[in-house]
């Protein structure tokens, strides 16, 4: 009897870890977001979101969501992006849509419509501006579908006003055609590939 009262206890106690660490991650997520809003004019609240994101990550492998840990590790990305250091977000950026794209047997869309929201961010900035309301508007991502399109893996995307998109550069439709496609696509990467 007393072993099943023991096995009882440790089953109690994993359930309440568990819970804490899941309200710790969405409280973690909430606060980071808000520090992350500030961090396109803040340096301090971009380095404050980036610390929590580290923080969340470590939550999520505690709770073994590895889903979880992959965003945490973008959430990094883009606070490094917001300081400009578009060489290292771009290295994590590859680490992360390299295995979404080779996933099997369909590759993680949510992830790599993060990455290539990122990718086209760091094209933006290193054009020299901060991304616009019109900017926005022509920013159209990829579509990937359970069907290979294009020899690169992607099908265009239609832009607001229904234009088509190339697959080759990224989805982007009409004078912001010229977006490099993302190294995770087989792009020469973001030094090489965008001009700069």
């Amino acid at each position: 009897m007393a072993s099943v009262l023991n096995w009882g206890d440790k089953i109690l106690g994993l359930a309440e870890r568990h819970k804490v660490l899941t309200v710790s991650s969405l409280m973690l997520s909430t606060l980071g977001g808000a520090y992350s809003a500030l961090g396109d004019v803040s340096i301090a609240r971009s380095l404050q979101a980036e610390a929590l994101a580290h923080y969340q990550y470590r939550v999520a492998m505690s709770l073994g969501d590895a889903g979880l840990a992959k965003r945490c590790q973008f959430f990094v990305a883009w606070s490094i992006i917001q300081r400009r250091d578009f060489d290292h977000a771009t290295r994590i950026l590859v680490g992360l849509a390299l295995p979404a794209v080779r996933r099997r047997p369909q590759p993680d869309t949510k992830l790599l419509c993060m990455c290539d929201a990122a990718w086209h961010r760091i094209w933006f900035l290193r054009r020299g501006g901060a991304l616009n309301a019109s900017d926005r508007a022509r920013c159209v991502l990829p579509t990937l579908g359970s069907g290979r399109g294009a020899a690169d893996g992607r099908r265009g995307a239609r832009g607001r006003d229904g234009e088509e998109g190339t697959a080759g550069t990224g989805g982007v439709a009409g004078a912001d055609a010229d977006v490099p496609l993302a190294p995770w696509y087989g792009g020469q990467g973001a030094a090489a590939g965008d001009g700069s």
